[in-house]
């Protein structure tokens, strides 16, 4: 399991969500730190090596999500389950 998180977030996050980081990495979740603007550089070969993407963009981002789709299509293996 994989997941993606903007570096500079993580380190002025607050101790509770540091944590939830700790308990993620401690059930084998990888995260990886980058920024949705990586498009092809780190998003595309990101999901090059997934079946599923879950994203849980927050409403200001929400437009992010268009980036995210975008990935998901030049990745080209992931189904689209609706």
């Amino acid at each position: 399991m994989l997941m993606l998180d903007r570096l500079k977030k993580k380190k002025n996050s607050s101790p509770s969500k540091l944590e939830i980081y700790k308990e993620f990495q401690d059930i084998g979740v990888a995260i990886i730190e980058g920024e949705l603007d990586e498009h092809e550089k780190k998003i595309v070969s990101i999901f090059k090596e997934v079946d599923v993407v879950i994203s849980s963009v927050a409403y200001p981002q929400f437009h992010d999500q268009l980036k995210i789709d975008d990935a998901i299509k030049v990745a080209g293996n992931i189904k689209n389950r609706s």
